[in-house]
């Protein structure tokens, strides 16, 4: 149920754009259906200014766009735009990058990890890369209201809106102090997906593939086997279905984890 994956990249002739470049190139000899899009990981390429991030964003469009296993939507190439802050708070310095002439002719689709009105006139799409994290505990009551008032502003200037489910959280291997978010059993996960949905959002962002530093993994592993894949492939039906309008979100949403509970345990082996 996973359509498309958002990938690191770190930058021109970097490893992280080697392996990108192999990513596209498999998947479209093997003819895999899930497309790939970058996520430009601006905390570490701000360097140059204006100049330097338009000169990064450029080469990205022009190397990789074309490949008919990045991810387009509507015909237009989608480019994540990680933690935009770390560039500047000040929008009107990425307005400047992405009206850029070596950028615009190629109509990409931006979506800003930011739920501001700022954000919201600048980036085609707003998304959060993850629901908590090293310092954010994970508080259902605070991430409803943060997905609601992102989804206002979304709508309020009919931008894309993507909030971010995952399973759980845990980086006691790399950073002191750590944060550790269980994933009772599911249960975390689960209740992402339902605070996410319930802001009947246009696309949903899962952290995160395979992470394994912070335990946000879906990726198979000894310790959870393939379990996590087949939670996510019933939650995204249903997820597609509500958005296809075969199943109404607001109704349906509260069953979702009775859903997941009882396919689970009809299926052999899971």
């Amino acid at each position: 149920g996973i359509d498309a994956f958002a990938v690191s990249w770190w930058g021109a002739r970097s490893n992280e754009d080697q392996n990108f470049g192999i990513f596209l190139n498999t998947a479209a000899n093997l003819g895999v259906p899930v497309k790939l899009a970058a996520q430009f990981e601006t905390t570490g390429l701000t360097s140059g200014g204006i100049q330097g991030v338009t000169s990064q964003i450029a080469y990205l469009l022009q190397t990789y766009a074309s490949s008919p296993s990045y991810l387009h939507v509507a015909g237009r190439p989608v480019i994540f735009i990680y933690n935009p802050a770390a560039f500047s708070t000040n929008y009107a310095d990425w307005a400047s990058v992405l009206t850029a002439p070596t950028i615009a002719p190629y109509n990409a689709m931006f979506m800003g990890d930011s739920f501001t009105d700022a954000a919201a006139q600048v980036f085609d799409g707003l998304y959060t890369f993850a629901p908590f994290g090293p310092s954010l505990q994970f508080d259902g009551g605070a991430l409803y209201a943060k997905y609601q008032a992102g989804a206002t502003v979304a709508r309020q200037y009919g931008k894309v809106f993507m909030p971010a489910v995952a399973p759980g959280f845990d980086d006691s291997a790399v950073r002191t102090p750590s944060m550790i978010i269980s994933r009772a059993n599911y249960a975390t996960y689960i209740s992402t997906w339902q605070i996410a949905l319930a802001a009947q959002p246009d696309w949903v962002f899962i952290d995160s593939w395979n992470e394994w530093h912070e335990a946000t993994e879906l990726e198979p592993s000894l310790e959870y086997g393939t379990t996590y894949l087949y939670v996510t492939a019933i939650i995204a039906n249903y997820f597609h279905s509500a958005v296809s309008g075969a199943a109404p979100t607001g109704t349906r949403q509260s069953q979702l984890a009775s859903l997941v509970q009882a396919r689970l345990k009809a299926t052999s082996g899971h």
